[in-house]
């Protein structure tokens, strides 16, 4: 049986993280600051998983949760619109069920209001979490404080949205209204076919995920941190704790087990005594060329088609296309690259053919609320996943939490509107 080697006494634990994403590593990096040995398990390696293939928005604005009464009346619309950013394929759609109940029940104003307090206060620490990691990887170089653009070609589409910007603004985010010139001025990259625009200027951009969270992985390793390359196929319990983490050839012992395992997970949560809602948004993307330096001066969200648009040298990254499919299906990517046409039209640098394609997996809850706690029936494990389209925004903030409940201390932060106690 596998141990972490401890050198320390008293205090120091053997911490073992299931997850190599940004919450993942985070959550390991504030526990190594607090003097703890500690191990991370993954099959894929560092940000192989949606640490990689995101928009790359450091989105500290994005404190509406998803399900929300305006929402919830274009869903039917979106399920038979051949353009629709929502996909369900009808093969997982009882498997869903049950989640869709869920997200119907959160959308509730009262519950709108309560989640998007909490998911307010843990995005208002996103961006010094991100600064404090950057800084002692020595990657502070990728953040580009550039803001978050969101732009809208129709009058109908900016009066849908303008809730959700009124209620951002009552939670202390800076949200600038532009007009067709102002946008002109601020992204001169765009056609001139947008009528309106909201800039997030506290917001910012890491130009390439990837390498950002692999980063992270390197600190991690150098501060003495162990990786294990497989899949922790199960938490074994009893007596109310967990006492080895099992892979297909291992058992690995600690004194804090952290669940940071994304779309995976769900089944390791229950291994821990937690039955959660959780399930998958599959994300894609594709990379187009621009042949230009940068097409664009920061992410812009494209309302109408749900699309980001995010610049690198020479590349766009285009996000879009939420489906619910589960974790085995091929991938589609048909929607998405059935808007390339249109982004072409949008970009004055004109981008040229797509040269990559990616699928990846978000780990959603119904209430777009993380799981971020005490697993309820294993005093030594701490659950952290679920954070939806915000993971890579909140990873720090969430490790800080984590560190604190591994050591018993109080969290930073009021986390009980996080808690997986909240299903029951």
């Amino acid at each position: 049986m596998s141990r972490l080697v401890s050198s320390g006494a008293g205090p120091r634990k053997r911490v073992f993280v299931v997850g190599g994403g940004i919450v993942g590593l985070s959550c390991a990096l504030y526990a190594q600051r607090n003097g703890h040995d500690v191990i991370v398990a993954d099959p894929r390696g560092f940000a192989k998983g949606a640490s990689y293939g995101n928009a790359g928005v450091i989105a500290n604005s994005e404190c509406i949760p998803v399900a929300t009464p305006g929402v919830l009346r274009q869903v039917p619309r979106m399920l038979l619109a051949a353009d629709s950013p929502l996909t369900i394929r009808w093969a997982y759609a009882a498997r869903i069920a049950p989640w869709l109940l869920r997200f119907v029940r959160a959308s509730s104003r009262a519950r709108v209001a309560h989640a998007t307090g909490h998911l307010a206060a843990l995005l208002a620490r996103a961006m010094p979490g991100h600064r404090e990691l950057a800084a002692d990887a020595g990657c502070d170089q990728l953040i580009k404080e550039v803001g978050w653009l969101k732009v809208f070609q129709t009058d109908a589409a900016y009066r849908q949205a303008q809730s959700g910007f009124d209620s951002m603004r009552a939670h202390g985010v800076d949200c600038e209204y532009l007009d067709r010139r102002a946008l002109a001025q601020r992204e001169p990259g765009l056609a001139a076919i947008f009528a309106h625009g909201i800039l997030h200027k506290d917001c910012a951009q890491i130009e390439d995920p990837g390498r950002y969270v692999e980063a992270l992985g390197a600190l991690f390793l150098r501060r003495g941190g162990q990786f294990v390359q497989s899949e922790v196929e199960a938490l074994e319990r009893s007596d109310g704790r967990i006492d080895c983490a099992r892979t297909g050839t291992e058992r690995y012992q600690a004194d804090c087990f952290v669940v940071a395992a994304g779309a995976w997970s769900k089944k390791l949560a229950a291994d821990a005594g937690a039955k959660v809602p959780l399930d998958t948004e599959r994300g894609y993307h594709v990379v187009m060329e621009t042949g230009e330096p940068q097409a664009l001066r920061q992410p812009v969200y494209w309302a109408e088609k749900s699309v980001v648009m995010s610049p690198s040298s020479q590349r766009l990254r285009v996000t879009s296309s939420v489906e619910f499919a589960g974790l085995q299906a091929a991938p589609d990517y048909r929607k998405l690259k059935a808007i390339v046409p249109a982004i072409r039209a949008a970009v004055a640098a004109e981008p040229g053919k797509v040269v990559g394609e990616w699928l990846g997996f978000r780990p959603s809850m119904p209430d777009s609320l993380p799981v971020i706690s005490r697993a309820p029936r294993a005093a030594n494990c701490v659950l952290a996943f679920g954070h939806g389209h915000i993971g890579l925004t909140t990873g720090p903030a969430t490790g800080a939490i984590v560190a604190a409940l591994i050591d018993g201390a109080p969290p930073p932060m009021d986390i009980s509107a996080f808690s997986v106690e909240r299903f029951g």
